[in-house]
């Protein structure tokens, strides 16, 4: 919680100006583990409010500069422009050294008062500021000369101009928020405040502190800082870092994990990359099948006989076992093992199974079955035989906690790939605009059906062309529906885009079973979610479907 009002201070005091460089400030949102959108909203509308405190307190006059409002606007519509047409990562660079150029000019001639009266400047702020995060070096500038009322008001201009591109902000968040993130009340109202209480120091207190006679050598010095501020502050503003590539593959979890980072040390590269490693194996023994000894095969041995305490590995797990199985109307069950061990997935059978075979088998699944003590953690089978595996989820929340862990320790450029569970961090890397991703034609899997550039996004693709079993010459893919009981015809690929690797694991699967139905009912509630669903039925034309904003500027070719 400590973090948390740290965090939201920061974030509200750095928000209106950028005196917080933009990779600090998201990393700070993920060391203070509230990475939720609602927690976002909360710290920018501190923003909004924290601005009308000071205009409050000050008898600030608005009306009078509230054309600067005007200018926020069209940076609103220029940055929905830009964003539009994909073309803010070819003119980011541009964007950054046209600022640092101008901050050099004045410099030369320490003309700024007048300047900053200049409705093109404005305009010129107004268009740059998409491409990069605030040109507070222009503001720090305008101190070097101000006294106090004026440079008070030149503030209070910009903060109006920046006030269009917070409410875009909170607009962008609330159209990617999502019913499956969890929202702490608590938190979220005193991030509100703390917030509030950051961007009324900023604008108040610093300013009051700063705006003092000075000699020509403070000046001078100030003006230098004030370039500086300029560069590290701006969204790409470390740019000039020398960042190399290190990666780290390994075996884990039954399959290859290849992790790959950007950074600029290579012993902190590899300090990092180790680290995640330990963290991926400290999950594997603590929820595989295959280790007796493990957290998760104690409980599946003992459950049926008394309540098992759940330490928070496998909790957090369980609870993501239960949030799917509501989500996706029981298609998704982690206790579906039974069935599984019926037909044969893993280990081949010769015949069908017969009605009382499945009856029988269905007796042992169903996760609305278990008897969950949410107060005390605890988890009972109703009966002898309940088995739970979390195969199905755990390698892409896994993933996610790697990222999470990536961030923290300040990698903001990488990409982690878990057999197949891809997660791509949110920054880009060096002189790309995206990590460009393969998606395999589940038809002929051999062949690439197409490739997505993404950025803070995972993916991951369900298919029967890899794992099934053949009875009587006839094919069953190993994903089986828990409430008949029988391996399900739904699909032959499925491919999830979504901001968390753990749901895109879950959510492959569980569309696989349901199919359409569950799409349509997802894709209204999660607007972040891509889909790439696949069928070849028997007789009839391919079923070739994509859902979801990615698929709107990028081509689906036609399934050969």
């Amino acid at each position: 919680m400590t973090l948390t009002l740290i965090y939201s201070f920061l974030a509200g005091f750095s928000e209106l100006f950028g005196l917080l460089g933009y990779h600090a400030w998201s990393v700070l949102g993920k060391v203070a583990g509230e990475s939720s959108s609602i927690l976002n909203i909360s710290v920018l509308l501190g923003v909004l409010n924290g601005l009308l405190l000071f205009v409050v307190r000050n008898k600030v006059n608005v009306a009078k500069p509230m054309h600067y409002f005007g200018y926020g606007l069209v940076s609103v519509a220029i940055s929905i422009l830009l964003d539009y047409f994909g073309l803010i990562p070819g003119l980011r660079i541009g964007g950054f050294i046209f600022l640092l150029f101008a901050a050099v000019l004045y410099l030369q001639n320490g003309s700024f008062e007048e300047l900053s009266k200049s409705p093109v400047l404005w305009l010129v702020i107004a268009c740059l500021a998409p491409l990069v995060y605030v040109p507070v070096g222009l503001i720090l500038l305008s101190l070097v000369q101000f006294e106090f009322k004026k440079s008070r008001q030149l503030l209070l201009n910009f903060a109006l101009f920046q006030m269009p591109l917070s409410i875009l902000a909170v607009v962008n968040e609330m159209l990617s928020f999502e019913v499956i993130e969890a929202v702490d009340a608590v938190s979220v109202a005193l991030a509100y405040l703390s917030a509030c209480l950051g961007v009324y120091v900023a604008f108040f207190g610093i300013l009051k502190f700063i705006s003092i006679r000075r000699s020509d050598i403070l000046k001078q010095l100030l003006t230098g800082l004030g370039c500086f501020v300029l560069f590290v502050t701006s969204r790409y503003g470390d740019v000039t870092k020398d960042l190399k590539s290190y990666a780290l593959n390994f075996s884990s979890m039954g399959t290859i994990c290849e992790l790959t980072i950007w950074a600029t040390n290579k012993s902190d590269a590899e300090r990092i990359l180790l680290k995640s490693r330990e963290l991926m194996d400290s999950i594997e023994e603590r929820l595989s099948t295959y280790k007796p000894k493990s957290e998760l095969s104690i409980l599946n041995k003992t459950a049926h006989l008394k309540p098992v305490a759940c330490e928070p590995v496998l909790w957090e797990n369980l609870q993501l076992a239960k949030a799917a199985y509501e989500v996706s109307n029981g298609a998704f069950d982690v206790t579906i093992g039974p069935l599984v061990k019926l037909w044969g997935v893993k280990r081949k059978r010769s015949e069908l199974p017969s009605k009382d075979e499945i009856a029988a088998a269905k007796e042992l699944v169903g996760f609305s079955k278990l008897i969950i003590d949410e107060e005390n953690r605890t988890v009972k089978f109703p009966k002898e035989g309940f088995k739970i595996d979390f195969g199905a989820l755990t390698k892409g929340w896994a993933v996610d906690k790697i990222a999470g862990y990536l961030a923290q320790e300040s990698i903001s450029q990488g990409l982690i790939n878990l057999g197949g569970n891809i997660y791509c961090l949110a920054e880009a890397p060096p002189k790309k605009d995206s990590y460009k991703i393969g998606i395999k034609n589940p038809l002929k899997p051999e062949k690439l059906h197409m490739t997505v550039g993404l950025l803070g996004q995972g993916v991951a693709t369900s298919g029967n062309y890899e794992q099934f079993t053949m009875i009587d010459g006839k094919r069953f893919t190993h994903i089986i529906d828990p409430r008949t009981g029988y391996p399900v015809n739904t699909a032959d690929g499925v491919s999830v885009i979504y901001p968390s690797a753990a749901w895109c694991d879950i959510l492959s699967t569980a569309i696989f079973v349901e199919g359409e139905p569950l799409i349509e009912e997802l894709i209204k509630t999660y607007r972040s979610l891509n889909i790439w669903l696949v069928k070849k039925p028997e007789s009839g034309e391919v079923i070739n479907k994509t859902y979801g904003e990615l698929w709107r500027d990028l081509p689906n070719p036609p399934l050969e």
